[in-house]
């Protein structure tokens, strides 16, 4: 998945705003600024077909105080839950059974568990607006505010401001995120726009939009800015470490894990293709399977599945297939995908089945390669350019074709 949203991290002067905007930003700013905390709802639109919303629910009263619940929407990963009453922090996993305990930090701003989750993302702003001093939070590395107009969606009237952020080495093309505000008594910050620069998304046009909706002024702390361990929760030191070296259930995704398959019988399989058929494993035995965990909104994914396609045709004389594996994406998704790509492609669905899970996959694309006897003989996590895939899996092919050859 792409979770970069609002990099407004460079350190600028104060920005330029345009006289058009300034009434609508004060007020704003001050409306933040009065609040003693929030609630809302925040919905990061589909980036692509298929890939569906992320939705995430965050609390926060001022200076400390927060909950914030985020679904990762990963295989082998279920929400995360960040909490602090203002004296302790608490970071859980639903899906390891994990959770870790900390010291609450004096602001959203310092708080290193926030920063770890939704820093450099659309959850940033939630915390920005109830710092101290959200102007400056805010429009941290925006060098320019210009007013857009106004709007009226479902029947309420915005406001429309464009934060222009500065051009850096690193991102020569200039960042543009359209806000809209609400011109209401409450100015809640309710939607924001912005074409991602093609440095950040490997040339792929993706727009990130969201939506902040169900927006609730706290007047006091709530009481679920606590967190009491349930009896089958296991404490780490640090969860989000944990996580990463995979620190959760036995049947957590880990690259190490996923790598102690390779020599063993590759795990067995029946999937529904887009048209409805059964495919099994088992029925290719004697060829040598390319099989791809993909999903049609990865952008490594759709980089990489040609140069799949191609390796596969140019070998299909020496018995190689290829199967993509989409993985909880529905057949219509899956077919309008191919049909705009121009691709003729076997993509199977995860449907109910545990698939992914028993092939150990965490991120896609996830590249295996079973050989005609049935053992997995190579595995492959993340598209690493044309060159390298080629020489990998048709080297990976060789060695599949020869070692089922020796084993008869």
């Amino acid at each position: 998945m792409l979770t970069s949203a609002l990099l407004l991290s460079s350190v600028i002067a104060a920005p330029t705003i345009a006289p058009e905007a300034q009434p609508t930003l004060d007020k704003v700013m001050s409306f933040y600024k009065g609040l003693s905390g929030a609630s809302m709802t925040l919905t990061l639109k589909e980036l692509m077909p298929g890939m569906g919303d992320q939705v995430s629910t965050m609390a926060a009263f001022k200076p400390n105080m927060y909950k914030l619940t985020q679904d990762m929407g990963m295989p082998g990963m279920g929400s995360i839950e960040l909490i602090s009453n203002g004296t302790n922090t608490w970071s859980t996993e639903t899906e390891s059974k994990m959770y870790s305990e900390g010291t609450a930090s004096t602001s959203f701003a310092d708080s290193p568990e926030l920063n770890m989750l939704v820093g450099g993302t659309p959850g940033e702003f939630f915390f920005s607006l109830l710092s101290d001093d959200p102007e400056a939070t805010f429009l941290s590395g925006i060098n320019r505010v210009t007013w857009d107009g106004s709007t009226e969606i479902d029947g309420t009237s915005y406001d429309l401001l464009t934060l222009h952020a500065e051009a850096t080495e690193e991102m020569p093309e200039q960042l543009k995120i359209q806000i809209s505000v609400d011109q209401g008594d409450h100015p809640w910050v309710h939607r924001a726009h912005m074409p991602l620069p093609k440095e950040m998304t490997g040339g792929l046009d993706v727009t990130l939009q969201f939506e902040a909706s169900n927006w609730k002024a706290l007047e006091t702390a709530k009481s679920e800015f606590t967190f009491s361990p349930p009896t089958d929760y296991k404490k780490v030191d640090d969860l989000f470490a944990a996580l990463m070296e995979g620190g959760g259930p036995a049947g957590a995704p880990t690259e190490e894990k996923a790598m102690s398959l390779i020599g063993k019988p590759a795990p067995g399989f029946e999937l529904k293709n887009t048209e409805g058929t059964t495919v099994s494993l088992a029925s290719l035995k004697g060829k040598t399977v390319i099989i791809d965990f993909f999903a049609t909104w990865c952008g490594p994914c759709r980089k990489g599945m040609p140069v799949l396609m191609d390796i596969a045709k140019q070998r299909a004389d020496d018995g190689v297939v290829l199967y993509a594996i989409d993985l909880d994406e529905p057949a219509e998704k899956i077919k309008s995908f191919l049909e705009k790509q121009g691709w003729s492609l076997n993509v199977l669905m995860t449907g109910d089945s545990k698939v992914a899970d028993e092939y150990m996959v965490g991120g896609i694309p996830h590249t295996v390669i079973v050989a005609p006897d049935g053992s997995l003989q190579f595995i492959e996590i993340g598209f690493h350019g044309k060159e390298q895939t080629e020489l990998q899996i048709n080297k990976a092919i060789d060695e599949a074709i020869a070692s089922s050859k020796s084993s008869t």
